[in-house]
C-alpha cells in the first residue's frame, strides 16, 4: 500500500477545497429543502473548570488532567468554573440551528418549554413544536474534550402517544413523512427511544412509498451506558428503516467503536469500521467524525476519509458534532457527493468551534478560502 507524503496531502486537500468552493458557488440556494428532527432538548450550561495555583487560576489542560485531580482529592472536593455560555441545547436544537443558518427549511419536535418555548430556545428560527419542559446539562469543557453531566428531564419520557396528544398525528406525518431529510437524534438519553423511533417510523414514514431519494439521519450519541441487547434491538430497527429511506448513520469515534463491538464488527482502521457498519445496518452511508479526520463509507460508493480542520484550543466544543451533522445534511440535500459533504461538514464544525455560533454558507465559504 502506498502512502502520500504530507506535502501531497496538503496539495490534495487544497484541490478538494477548490472543487468544493466551485460547487458551492454553483448551488441554487434559493431552492427550499426540508428537514424534520427530534426529539431531545436540554438547557446547556457550558463551563470551563480551573484550579488555583498560587494566586493565579489555571485551566485544566485536558479531561484526563481534570480526572487525575478529582481522583487525588480525598472525600469531597470543590471545583471552580468559569462560565462560557447558557443556551438551549441538545442534539436536536443544535442540529436545526445549523440547518436553518444554512438555509434549510427545518422543523423540530422536542421538550423546549411546557406552555411556550423557553427563552433559551427562542433563537431557533424554524417550526418548533414543544412537548414539555427541557432537561439540563452541565457541560465541562477541556481542550481535548468535555464532560457532560446531564439530567435529560422530559426528553427521557417521550412517547408516541405524548407526541400525538401535544402535536397531533397528522402534523407529525406531514413533518416526518414529507421532509426530504428526517433526523432521529440522541437515542442514548431517551428512555424507550427504540420504541419511540419505531412508532414515528410506523406512523409517519411507513405509510409513504419507499423513497431512497429521501434521507433518514441517525445519531445515537454516547451509548456506553446501554447493555448490548438494547443496541442489538436498535440495530434490527435501523435495518427496517433502511428499506424505506436512505439511512445515514453519523458517529463519533467512541460511538462507532462501541456499536461496532456489539455487532461483532472488527477491522484494522476506521474506514473498515464504516464499511462494516454500513453492511450490518443496510445503511446508505456511514460517517465517523473525529478531531483530525472524518471517515466515510457509502453503499455501492466510495470509502475513505477527509481531513478535519484541527484547532488546538476551540472556543466551544459542546454542539460541535450536531453542527457537523447539520453541515452533512446540507451537503446531501444539495447533491454533494459524500466526500464533499463530509468536507463541508468538517468546515461547518470548524467555523462553529472557533466562534460558538452556527455558520452561514457565506461564513463557511470564507473559511474554506482561507484554508486553501
Amino acid at each position: 500500500m502506498t502512502t502520500r507524503s504530507h506535502s501531497n496531502e496538503v496539495i490534495h486537500l487544497r484541490q478538494d477545497i477548490s472543487t468544493l468552493l466551485d460547487l458551492l458557488g454553483s448551488l441554487d440556494l434559493s431552492r427550499p429543502h426540508t428537514a424534520a428532527a427530534g426529539f431531545d432538548a436540554v438547557i446547556d450550561r457550558i463551563q470551563r473548570p480551573f484550579r488555583i495555583s498560587g494566586s493565579l487560576p489555571s485551566f485544566y489542560s485536558s479531561l484526563q488532567d481534570f480526572g487525575a485531580a478529582i481522583q487525588a482529592s480525598p472525600g469531597s472536593c470543590t471545583v471552580e468554573t468559569s462560565g462560557l455560555d447558557r443556551r438551549g441545547g441538545g442534539n436536536m436544537p443544535n442540529f436545526v440551528r445549523a440547518l436553518t443558518r444554512l438555509g434549510v427549511q427545518a422543523a423540530c419536535v422536542g421538550p423546549m418549554g411546557d406552555k411556550a418555548l423557553c427563552p433559551e430556545f427562542q433563537d431557533i428560527s424554524c417550526q418548533a413544536y414543544s412537548v414539555g419542559d427541557p432537561g439540563e446539562c452541565l457541560a465541562l469543557e477541556f481542550p481535548d474534550g468535555k464532560l457532560m453531566l446531564s439530567c435529560p428531564g422530559e426528553s427521557a419520557e417521550l412517547s408516541w402517544p405524548l407526541l400525538v396528544q401535544r402535536i397531533g398525528a397528522s402534523t407529525l406525518r406531514t413533518l416526518f413523512g414529507g421532509a426530504e431529510l428526517a433526523a432521529f437524534l440522541n437515542w442514548a438519553e431517551i428512555r424507550n427511544a427504540t420504541a419511540l423511533w419505531e412508532d414515528v417510523f410506523q406512523a409517519c414514514i411507513l405509510p409513504a412509498n419507499p423513497d431512497q431519494s429521501k434521507y433518514l439521519l441517525i445519531d445515537i450519541t454516547d451509548c456506553s451506558a446501554h447493555p448490548a441487547d438494547e443496541l442489538l434491538q436498535l440495530a434490527q430497527t435501523l435495518r427496517r428503516f433502511s428499506t424505506y429511506r436512505a439511512l445515514v448513520m453519523s458517529f463519533n469515534e467512541k460511538e462507532a467503536s462501541l456499536f461496532s463491538g456489539v455487532l461483532g464488527i472488527s477491522g484494522p482502521d476506521q474506514p473498515e469500521f464504516c464499511r462494516g457498519l454500513e453492511r450490518a445496518l443496510g445503511a446508505a452511508m456511514v460517517v465517523i467524525h473525529g478531531k483530525r479526520q472524518c471517515w466515510f463509507s457509502q453503499k455501492r460508493g466510495p470509502q475513505g476519509s477527509v481531513p478535519a480542520f484541527w484547532m488546538e484550543r476551540p472556543l466551544v466544543s459542546t454542539g460541535c458534532g450536531d453542527t457537523f451533522n447539520g453541515g452533512l445534511a446540507f451537503g446531501l440535500l444539495h447533491g454533494l457527493s459524500l466526500p464533499q459533504a463530509c468536507l463541508f461538514a468538517n468546515a461547518t464544525a470548524a467555523c462553529y468551534i472557533s466562534s460558538g455560533l452556527a455558520p452561514t454558507v457565506e461564513d463557511i465559504t470564507a473559511f474554506l478560502r482561507l484554508s486553501q
